[in-house]
């Protein structure tokens, strides 16, 4: 199925691990850290996957920060989980995966 995001719509992943609605921080050798409340508060990465026509600052396959809570919750397409935002809601990008993220 193609994608095709209307306007300023960015379809992307979360680059943080996501299990049941919630975020939880994973080394990639299965080290696991607890959340907490203020986890729902704070601003996430993804990657922008599709973008909309009306996008001007972002490309796919940028790295895309998101202010807290500004995203749809996820739809499911071939398999694959995409989250939806506005470029509005973009805090910043960048071409690599910033190194912060567990």
């Amino acid at each position: 199925m193609q994608l095709n995001p209307l306007k300023d719509s960015v379809l992307f992943t979360f680059v943080q691990t996501t299990r049941d609605g919630y975020f939880r921080k994973e080394t990639d050798w299965g080290f696991k850290i607890a959340g907490n409340d203020y986890d729902s508060s704070t601003a996430r990465w993804g990657v922008a996957e599709v973008i909309g026509p009306d996008v001007k600052h972002i490309t796919p396959g940028d790295y895309i920060l998101i202010e807290p809570l500004k995203w749809t919750t996820a739809v499911e397409v071939d398999g694959k989980k995409y989250w939806r935002t506005a470029e509005a809601y973009v805090m910043g990008t960048s071409t690599s995966r910033p190194s912060d993220i567990i």
